[in-house]
């Protein structure tokens, strides 16, 4: 199993499932109860590529990418806010024609699935959550982060400092995650860096998840949000 971990999850084919504010792209794999996995900032599906092969004789997987996050296709309709993303995931399970199902959340994924148990408590069955946000109990240059998204330029910024190893391996990259920091250059860099890197667009979709979603306390209603000018072509 373990030379097999991760593989299965890029041999079976994206899908896409049509929603009112977005295109959600999607892997499905295995057979029995539906269980739907929703990742977090700043990351997307794939997260989940070594889980799959232990779950997925037990369960059918739903795997989706959320809005601003992987294959994903969002424009400037979409609501990147919690509550938002929420909404969109109901969208997508209801398009699927599930009743029922298992939700496992991590990290952001977690606080949408909180929401979402707001919204859809009749059809989860169980919910779990790992490493996920407690509330006002954040790193203390997350504020300041999230305060650059909004500056002109910001999202070369971002891209250009993803591609130094020291930031990536600084605690205000990616080094608060992993108790190996090699990770990061493996894997981890190829499916998640990378593509933030080499696409505007994607870097975008962050930015934009990033803002209205992992600091909500700092949105006021009707505030500008970043990117809403952009187009959502990808680059």
């Amino acid at each position: 199993m373990a030379a097999d971990e991760g593989h299965i999850y890029f041999q079976q084919p994206i899908k896409f499932q049509k929603i009112p504010s977005a295109n959600i792209a999607y892997r499905k794999f295995g057979k029995g109860k539906p269980l739907v996995f929703l990742h977090g900032w700043p990351l997307a599906g794939v997260t989940f590529r070594k889980l799959i092969p232990f779950l997925q004789n037990d369960f059918t997987c739903y795997v989706p990418d959320l809005p601003g996050g992987g294959e994903t296709k969002w424009d400037r309709h979409t609501d990147f806010t919690w509550p938002g993303q929420a909404k969109s995931v109901k969208q997508f399970i209801d398009a699927l024609g599930l009743n029922s199902y298992f939700l496992l959340g991590q990290d952001s994924g977690a606080m949408i699935g909180r929401c979402l148990a707001l919204i859809d408590r009749k059809r989860i069955e169980k919910f779990a959550m790992t490493n996920t946000e407690i509330p006002y109990h954040r790193p203390p240059w997350i504020p300041l982060i999230r305060r650059l998204m909004f500056i002109p330029g910001a999202n070369a910024g971002f891209r250009l400092a993803l591609r130094s190893r020291w930031f990536l391996r600084s605690k205000a990259g990616f080094g608060g995650a992993f108790s190996n920091l090699q990770l990061i250059d493996g894997e981890f860099r190829q499916h998640i860096v990378q593509p933030l890197v080499y696409s505007s667009y994607r870097m975008q979709g962050h930015m934009e998840f990033g803002s209205d979603s992992f600091c909500p306390f700092m949105v006021r209603p009707g505030s500008p949000r970043t990117g809403r000018e952009h187009s959502s072509r990808s680059s």
